[in-house]
């Protein structure tokens, strides 16, 4: 190849990869963790999507101002492998949604749990999972303990 062509070669890539690259981001430069919201609404959309699924929420307040709330979901993956499908969450279902705020103060937050008028609720698989290891974890450390407090 010749030198031009392999620097055109190289600037499409390069380009490419940032495109990509920026398509997904950290958690904690958009999201802080050490808070939550909760905002309740009307779903008008949910998409079951990677990188991250979506929903769009439509909450009015007192004064009957409707503002639009972007949720922001983990990837198609993990939540279908925590039973999650494309009609886990319904456009027109009105909710109660719990997530991480921006640090901006948007309308937009990382999904953490949602409840349903009907008192069901969704959580996320990831919280989930991490519960069901850490009770594993401190069942096996009760486990190990036992014949030791039992031999006192």
């Amino acid at each position: 190849m010749t030198r031009p062509a392999t620097k055109i070669v190289l600037c499409s890539m390069l380009v490419l990869c940032t495109t990509f690259a920026s398509a997904h981001h950290a958690f904690a430069p958009v999201y802080d963790g050490r808070r939550t919201v909760t905002v309740a609404g009307v779903v008008t959309a949910f998409r079951l999507v990677n990188p991250h699924a979506q929903m769009a929420v439509d909450v009015k307040d007192d004064s009957g101002k409707v503002t639009s709330w972007e949720v922001e979901f983990d990837g198609r993956l993990n939540l279908t492998n925590g039973g999650w499908n494309d009609d886990s969450v319904k456009v027109g279902e009105r909710i109660s949604v719990t997530g991480n705020p921006t640090h901006t103060a948007s309308p937009r937050m990382f999904f953490v749990s949602l409840q349903r008028e009907d008192g069901s609720s969704l959580r996320r698989p990831a919280l989930e999972r991490l519960q069901s290891l850490e009770e594993q974890r401190r069942q096996r450390i009760e486990q190990r303990n036992q014949p030791a407090e039992q031999g006192r």
